[in-house]
């Protein structure tokens, strides 16, 4: 039970709400089924979750054909998943990846059974990665990183504040955002407009953390759409650079167009 959140970001105004579901909640949405690297499960359930009612955009149900706009606040209601069937995690004893198999559902079929199967003997045991599995499907909150160069950073917290609650993630300087407001989409595009803070998952936020660049360091991201550890990796080279340092560089690119 549980349910994921997402605000629409400049780049996706114009999307479809069901493409938005789809990129948005990748992983979460391939999970239902475990399928969770598979594009077609993916784009089904996305199908699915709208079709149902359980998509919503700014606390109303919407179909998947509405347009988004940049601010509009995304959820996906993870109660009950498609037609019934759960939305998080995966039976422990695997049935479900069973039964797809046993359907012959073509590549997508053998791409999962071997990554499965992969990962249990990775794992050393079908209990150990049945738990991950269903760790990697719980849903997570929408999580902010308010960048260190803002020069009013502490008068953006206390403003988020009086629209949700803000609660520290356990690394890094994100935070996760419960309890919100109806105004606070309007809010976070605004304060992303201006520079202010970022909408990144923590598990985004990891990479720039463990990779821990130092301010004459050269850094090259080729894979840095949408660009949140882009901005991650600046600000934190950025607040670690005095007069005396010589500078460093960030190049970025990525392969794919659509994505940036």
């Amino acid at each position: 039970a549980g349910e994921l959140a997402a605000v629409v970001p400049i780049a996706a105004a114009g999307e479809r709400l069901q493409r938005f579901v789809q990129k948005a909640f990748r992983e979460q949405l391939g999970a239902a089924e475990g399928l969770q690297h598979c594009g077609n499960a993916v784009r089904k359930n996305a199908v699915r979750f709208c079709q149902d009612g359980c998509v919503s955009v700014n606390n109303a149900c919407a179909a998947g054909r509405v347009i988004v706009s940049a601010g509009d606040l995304v959820r996906c209601a993870l109660a009950a998943g498609p037609h019934g069937t759960p939305a998080t995690g995966l039976p422990g004893d695997g049935s479900a990846r069973a039964r797809m198999c046993a359907a012959g559902d073509g590549d997508a079929a053998e791409i999962t059974f071997a990554f499965v199967q992969y990962y249990r003997a990775v794992h050393r045991g079908r209990l150990r990665w049945a738990e991950s599995e269903a760790l990697f499907a719980q849903a997570q909150p929408l999580s902010l990183r308010l960048h260190q160069q803002c020069p009013w950073r502490e008068l953006v917290f206390q403003e988020l504040r009086e629209y949700c609650v803000l609660t520290p993630t356990v690394f890094g300087d994100g935070v996760d955002v419960t309890d919100a407001s109806p105004h606070l989409p309007g809010l976070l595009a605004r304060c992303q407009v201006s520079g202010e803070l970022c909408q990144q998952g923590k598990e985004s936020m990891l990479p720039v953390l463990a990779l821990a660049a130092e301010p004459q360091h050269s850094v090259l991201d080729l894979c840095s759409a949408p660009g949140g550890k882009t901005v991650q990796l600046l600000d934190w080279l950025a607040t670690r650079t005095s007069s005396a340092d010589v500078a460093g560089l960030v190049v970025a690119n990525d392969l794919s167009a659509d994505r940036n």
